[in-house]
């Protein structure tokens, strides 16, 4: 199996939040008054032109001097949660992507984790099955474990998800019980005709 760096997990999960923000980007963008009838060219972008052949954003990236190919970021004033659906939970500030903080951190969540297993090639390491991402865990191989990977998932950095992702190995969670128990299966266990 190839040896993964930090560097190329870090770059494969700030690729998944690039492409959702590009995505939530394009969803609440709102289009300028004196837009052009042609679209954007920039490559992958699908907003009007607004000046120079170009959408307001990337206008304003080239007048600014900034990099064009970076993902969009639309700001988007605080409104309701489009997944709690109860027309009362907030946008918070924490929160992302047209979403409440709770369900913006569970998105991120599951997109980092899916960018990370298809980062060790998408099956078990222990039995080689592939399997649906919530069945996937990333098992440490030492004892120089800092966090718990499931909680830096949903809040730690992209640099320091990868930092602990290169101590692990990817396993399935049947596979992850099995090594965790240990001995444990060869404990007896009274049954209950035994009790009698």
């Amino acid at each position: 199996m190839p040896v993964i760096t930090a560097e190329e997990i870090r770059r494969a999960l700030d690729a998944a939040l690039d492409k959702q923000a590009h995505a939530c980007a394009n969803i609440f963008y709102q289009v300028p008054v004196n837009q052009r009838a042609y679209g954007c060219s920039q490559e992958g972008c699908v907003r009007p032109a607004y000046a120079k052949r170009l959408c307001n954003a990337h206008y304003m990236r080239l007048i600014n001097g900034t990099d064009l190919t970076r993902p969009l970021r639309t700001r988007r004033p605080p409104g309701f949660c489009w997944k709690c659906a109860d027309g009362k939970t907030r946008t918070a500030k924490n929160g992302g992507w047209g979403l409440c903080c709770k369900h913006y951190k569970l998105a991120r969540r599951v997109i980092m984790k899916k960018a990370a297993i298809e980062v060790f090639g998408g099956h078990c390491s222990r039995c080689a099955l592939t399997f649906p991402t919530s069945a996937f865990d990333f098992h440490h191989r030492g004892d120089d474990k800092m966090d718990s990977v499931a909680e830096l998932l949903a809040n730690g950095s992209t640099a320091v998800v990868a930092a602990e992702l290169i101590k692990c190995d990817l396993i399935c969670a049947n596979c992850h019980r099995v090594i965790h128990a240990g001995d444990d299966d060869e404990v007896w266990v009274p049954s209950a005709e035994a009790a009698f």
